[in-house]
């Protein structure tokens, strides 16, 4: 799926320089772009209760530590607003169980900011290439039709991303080898696995290539 002409971005974080950087690095890859901004958590649910099918965003940056944020249990509430759009959360904690418990509370990916810019516009633009369930005006995806965090019945649930990555898992091939084939970087592909593990429902490699031994990839 291409990404959208004129892409519309919500930026969510409570350091003004942060915000205003993500900003710029969004408008200057796409020129056509709006970026909507946010600094606590009242504001990103404002924005998000403001959509319609008309005016949607395409994607949310969120800083996981805003004030009025309580943690994994505001992400949820968030992503449950977001109407299936796709939810980055940036992060400075280096905590594999945090990035699970986001995943499983319905966000696309976790960033750490430690990775520098390059890493969330390679999500970014990833996320925004990614099909979503058309959008009703008058009420939420429920947690059944979230794209995010669905319940696996073979491949059919899963992205053209995902089913390429899982294909390349089932060859056997180090994670810094499947990078550099899809021609992505490694902290990428290991994003994508924490993503593609959790909709499955698995938690190791192992595990999804036995789940998926029968897929039709």
């Amino acid at each position: 799926m291409p990404i959208p002409a004129n892409p519309r971005i919500l930026v969510a974080d409570d350091h003004a320089m942060m915000r205003d950087g993500i900003v710029l690095m969004i408008q200057t890859t796409w020129p056509s772009s709006t970026c909507d901004v946010a600094h606590d958590f009242v504001g990103v649910m404002a924005k998000l209760d403001a959509q319609t099918a008309e005016r949607t965003f395409d994607a949310v940056i969120l800083d996981l530590r805003m004030p009025g944020m309580r943690g994994v249990e505001s992400v949820g509430q968030i992503t449950q607003s977001a109407m299936g759009v796709p939810v980055i959360v940036c992060t400075a904690l280096e905590d594999p169980s945090l990035v699970q418990r986001l995943l499983s509370s319905g966000i696309y990916c976790a960033v750490n900011k430690t990775k520098g810019a390059d890493e969330l516009l390679s999500q970014l633009k990833v996320a925004l290439e990614m099909p979503r369930q058309s959008l009703a005006s008058s009420s939420r995806l429920s947690a059944e039709l979230n794209p995010y965090s669905v319940d696996m019945q073979g491949s059919a649930q899963l992205t053209p991303r995902q089913r390429e990555i899982l294909k390349q898992l089932h060859t056997g091939k180090p994670s810094k080898v499947i990078a550099s084939q899809l021609g992505i970087g490694l902290g990428t592909i290991k994003s994508h696995l924490h993503t593609l593990y959790a909709v499955m429902g698995v938690s190791t490699r192992s595990e999804a290539i036995v789940k998926s031994q029968n897929w039709l990839l």
